[in-house]
């Protein structure tokens, strides 16, 4: 069996209050990166996070009951397609693991359930391919290296109006449904269709590449890769220190944490999720649009859980507008059982800490099978993720746009959130977080080596 990780990162911890170059607020891979970063330019960074561990919405643990190490959190990398994973993988030597392979299919659409691979009825297979090549097609209008990067303000229209005039019928609409609802954790009447041409984009605009494209792993789980970067930055960490106040002036940032303790720096870079951006009370205030934005938040409040199961076939497979998951696949063998990876499109379809719900779920995919065991971690019950990777609702890019990532002051802002490209993935908050990090050498120009 694997021993349960453990921070492998010294942690060098101030006394007391303490002077640096930087302060990054949070602990994902957004604020290690930046962390990272800014060490490298030759700046001391202290890095502040909530939690009692890094990683922020990635979150690799032990399933309940057991040790074996599971993923409660983002866990996918397609390196072929995202450069930013692809670099830290060749820097770091991280080893990767590929998903498993289905052999066996489901799928539940226009209220029926079907076995086999085909998404729906075989007479509906060239609806579908009317749908996909339209998307595709659209995709195209989207910058696939930064396809958020002020994108066109005709497409920020929620998915269904998109969808609307393709008159397709109701269960490769429920197909369509079913993949965006679970992409996204929110309706297809919420979703703007920029959010979804987004993620088409940046696999090359190819349709095919997102249902297949993000099958690999960090071996060593999403854990090894932070804590690589984390023990690289030289940074100070500490734990279990949420901030709750930022002050600035013309010559630095103050940092106060809940407990009270304060932190000084010439700049901060503020790595937290959008919708938790409204937990921090900023002096001065914040833009008017960060205001908004977060006031607002994101739309996305997918499921994640992990079930033991009994009776299912092996090597499964499942998709379609569920009762309460909306994908269901088979991720390993066990002696007891199947261990079940589903998603869910939200807290209100499905209970993720309750047995006899996430087992209707199950069995709506898999008749007669027996769910033993469960596990979850609840992201939108999280008070430091207050939902899951992000999902843009129609208009939110229109109305607030670059101002999301416009620094303010001595204060930069980064986060897969608010990323241009891979949005919500690994990789968008690498690269936004190495994106904060330039901003504060810019700012810091005159104060660091003449090497910057």
């Amino acid at each position: 069996m694997e021993e349960p990780d453990r921070l492998s990162v010294a942690l060098r911890s101030p006394a007391g209050s303490g002077s640096y170059d930087v302060i990054v607020v949070g602990g994902g891979f957004a604020g290690a990166a930046a962390a990272r970063d800014l060490g490298d330019a030759g700046g001391s960074v202290l890095l502040l996070e909530a939690r009692d561990r890094l990683g922020g919405r990635t979150y690799r643990r032990p399933f309940a009951g057991t040790d074996h190490l599971l993923e409660f959190g983002g866990q996918w990398i397609a390196p072929r397609w995202q450069r930013h994973v692809a670099r830290e993988i060749a820097r770091y030597r991280l080893p990767l693991a590929e998903g498993p392979e289905s052999r066996s299919f489901a799928s539940l659409a226009g209220g029926i359930r079907r076995a086999g691979a085909l998404p729906g009825p075989a007479d509906e297979i060239f609806d579908l391919e009317r749908a996909l090549y339209e998307l595709i097609h659209a995709s195209h209008r989207l910058n696939s290296r930064a396809p958020l990067a002020n994108p066109p303000a005709d497409l920020d229209i929620p998915f269904t109006q998109w969808l609307a005039p393709l008159h397709l019928p109701r269960a490769t609409h429920d197909y369509l449904e079913a993949w965006v609802t679970g992409a996204f954790g929110c309706s297809l009447h919420a979703v703007s269709t920029l959010s979804v041409l987004s993620w088409i984009a940046a696999y090359d605009h190819s349709v095919l590449a997102v249902h297949l494209g993000e099958g690999q792993l960090f071996a060593d789980g999403t854990s090894s890769a932070i804590e690589a970067i984390i023990q690289d930055s030289g940074a100070d960490v500490r734990l279990g220190s949420p901030v709750s106040r930022i002050e600035q002036d013309t010559h630095q940032v103050h940092a106060i944490t809940m407990a009270g303790e304060v932190f000084t720096a010439a700049a901060a870079v503020i790595a937290v999720p959008l919708n938790v951006l409204k937990a921090i009370t900023f002096s001065p205030a914040l833009h008017a649009a960060k205001q908004a934005a977060a006031a607002e938040g994101h739309l996305g409040r997918a499921t994640k859980v992990w079930a033991l199961v009994r009776g299912a076939p092996p090597a499964f497979f499942g998709a379609g507008l569920g009762p309460g998951l909306i994908w269901l696949s088979t991720q390993d063998e066990w002696p007891e059982g199947s261990l079940m990876l589903g998603f869910g499109p939200g807290p209100d379809a499905l209970d993720v800490q309750s047995i006899e719900a996430v087992g209707r779920a199950v069995e709506a995919f898999v008749p007669g099978a027996e769910v033993l065991r469960i596990d979850a971690h609840d992201w939108n019950a999280d008070p430091y993720a207050n939902g899951a990777w992000v999902a843009y609702g129609a208009g939110q890019l229109t109305r607030w746009g670059p101002a999301l990532r416009t620094p303010e002051g001595r204060l930069a802002f980064a986060g897969s959130d608010l990323a241009t490209q891979w949005a919500g993935w690994i990789d968008g908050a690498i690269a936004d977080g190495s994106r904060a990090a330039r901003e504060v050498e810019s700012m810091l120009q005159s104060r660091w080596p003449a090497t910057l």
